[in-house]
């Protein structure tokens, strides 16, 4: 596994000068490397979560998760356990305990969580001053003044910082950018040059959270879905998945056609791909069998995609939501499932948010 700094210069995204000077104050003061690199201001918060869950394979806990967890999701792991662990409880859904923490490749951890609350254990990253201000919020862990500090200056944004970075095109229109290697380089060994994976239209994914959380129903959360991912995308469709067959719902790109999605509806007992998802397969890449069943998605697609990545939007362990679309010229298949990965995540969370709010309004 890559190294974070190396990930991030990489990435283009900070400078070699930047990266040994965090490294000289990791050694001076302790910490991770991504505090000493916020604290310097090389990168904002957004973008080192967001080279965090790329590292890790994993989803990201927003700042908005961990700000304000309901005591009965807090309670279900006690204090010592959660110190011990570095663990934060954020959300629960059924059986399914979301837990924020720092050593997510730690197995054994995974394992005390689960068996001390009883749950099914869906882990996040977190960056370390998020988890110990939790701790201390929610479990009384003492929080050093360093990292005091630092919540309260990651809490109010300098203004200027994407304009003395270099990076506020990238973050504010989603489109990615080219770095060449000189600026990149550690002990005089020259960077690759890379292209940086494409940022949310939103500028990180607490902000897609938060305009979730305040849209009416589920075709308003999705259709913001929508524009947040489609730069990605040449053309994508969006289905939803009923207990025995897949609809059409939303579609954007050049020649999508709209009608023909409208219309779609596929059994969940004939060979697909959206079978293949509900059946806990791997995700699909690359392109769609020639199937009877994948007939009328390739009319809403306008024809055959060359290429389709399809992800799955899940409600806790269930698939809810598929999304099939064709990469964007000269974008990767894979790194484009990485990218748009999160915004699903975190739409899947929402629609569950969504309906725990029903349920409350109704009792």
């Amino acid at each position: 596994m890559k190294r974070l700094g190396q990930l991030l210069l990489d990435f283009g995204w900070i400078e070699g000068s930047q990266l040994r000077e965090a490294l000289h104050t990791q050694k001076v003061v302790g910490g991770r490397i991504g505090s000493c690199l916020l604290e310097a201001g090389a990168i904002d918060e957004p973008m080192l979560l967001k080279a965090l869950a790329h590292q890790r394979g994993v989803p990201a806990a927003r700042t908005l998760d961990l700000r304000s967890v309901p005591e009965e999701v807090t309670s279900l792991l006690a204090p010592r356990v959660a110190v011990r662990c570095l663990a934060v409880p954020f959300r629960m859904l059924g059986t399914d305990l979301y837990v924020a923490m720092l050593d997510v490749d730690n197995l054994d951890l995974h394992d005390e969580i689960a068996f001390a609350t009883g749950k099914q254990v869906r882990i996040h990253i977190a960056n370390e001053v998020r988890i110990f201000t939790a701790l201390h919020r929610y479990y009384g862990r003492n929080l050093s003044e360093r990292f005091e500090q630092l919540e309260t200056r990651l809490d109010r944004p300098d203004p200027g910082f994407r304009r003395r970075s270099g990076f506020g095109t990238a973050l504010s229109s989603g489109l990615p950018t080219e770095s060449h290697a000189g600026s990149g380089a550690i002990n005089g060994a020259p960077a690759a040059s890379v292209t940086a994976p494409f940022l949310p239209r939103f500028e990180d994914l607490d902000s897609f959270g938060e305009a979730l959380a305040a849209a009416r129903d589920r075709d308003e959360m999705a259709q913001l879905f929508v524009d947040q991912i489609k730069p990605h995308f040449r053309r994508l469709l969006l289905f939803k998945l009923l207990p025995s067959t897949v609809t059409g719902w939303l579609a954007s790109g050049e020649g999508v056609d709209t009608a023909s999605l409208a219309q779609i509806e596929i059994g969940l007992d004939e060979p697909s791909v959206f079978q293949d998802l509900r059946n806990g397969r791997p995700v699909h890449e690359g392109r769609l069998a020639a199937l009877s069943s994948h007939r009328p998605v390739f009319r809403a697609f306008g024809g055959p995609p060359e290429i389709c990545v399809t992800l799955p939007i899940r409600l806790g362990k269930r698939v809810i939501c598929v999304l099939l679309g064709e990469p964007a010229t000269d974008r990767d298949p894979a790194d484009v499932r990485a990218d748009v990965l999160p915004a699903c995540q975190v739409l899947g969370d929402a629609f569950g948010d969504l309906i725990l709010r029903q349920r409350t309004s109704a009792s």
